[in-house]
């Protein structure tokens, strides 16, 4: 859901200056380049993409967040109660529909925080005056958001292969699909998940200047790689 607000904002900032410019790739009235050839002051590369959040993404953020609340933490605690009973936690299976139940509870936990900026419009924390904790605060949620979806996926494919190993070799499920090799495996997936995602953690990224979206807030090497690499491949999973 964050992602989908990120990638509306940055769509939206986008044809905004696609069409706000001049013909004839003139120069804007208002926005000739600095003096003496600097970069502007926010740090922008030279683009003015003043983030700002519209109704529809507010609108968004409200009611999606609600939907999945409701209906999220209501169908992943019951089922980490149910693969909890005797019968079913010696399964390999149900180990793993506990892992995917339990990451997709900490993605929850963590958009409450974007529920009530983005949604409900609160904020606990002053942007202009804690920019620092702001932005360590962001890289944090995005690197918890990003490793749990990414970590989920991974699972649920886990999971298919365990099925799958459980029909193709009947006779060596026990030899084959143990809760040792699963939980192994799992913990593999969140190590390959958590270095995959480190990049949220570096300096370059934080908040959104005016919103509680995070993104590249320099104009380097790392900003193109965000927006068409890092993006793309993250709205797959």
């Amino acid at each position: 859901m964050n992602d989908t607000t990120w990638f509306l904002t940055y769509s939206t900032t986008a044809l905004n200056e696609i069409f706000s410019s001049p013909p004839n790739g003139g120069s804007p009235p208002n926005g000739g380049s600095p003096p003496n050839g600097g970069t502007p002051p926010d740090g922008s590369g030279g683009s003015n993409t003043v983030t700002q959040i519209t109704n529809l993404q507010r609108n968004l953020a409200l009611y999606g967040y609600i939907f999945l609340f409701l209906f999220g933490f209501f169908g992943h605690i019951n089922s980490i109660v149910i693969f909890l009973r005797p019968t079913l936690r010696t399964v390999s299976t149900s180990c793993l529909f506990i892992c995917v139940a339990v990451s997709d509870i900490i993605y929850l936990l963590v958009c409450i925080d974007d529920f009530l900026y983005t949604g409900l419009g609160l904020s606990f924390v002053n942007q202009l005056s804690n920019s620092n904790l702001v932005n360590v605060f962001c890289r944090f949620r995005s690197f918890i958001q990003s490793v749990a979806r990414c970590s989920s996926a991974w699972l649920l494919l886990a999971i298919s292969i365990d099925r799958w190993l459980r029909i193709r070799f009947p006779f060596q499920v026990k030899k084959l699909c143990t809760r040792k090799r699963v939980l192994f495996g799992a913990l593999i997936i969140l190590i390959c998940a958590s270095t995959l995602n480190s990049h949220l953690l570096l300096p370059s990224f934080g908040n959104l200047s005016g919103t509680n979206l995070c993104g590249p807030i320099v104009s380097t090497f790392y900003s193109t790689f965000f927006r068409q690499v890092f993006l793309f491949f993250k709205l797959k999973y």
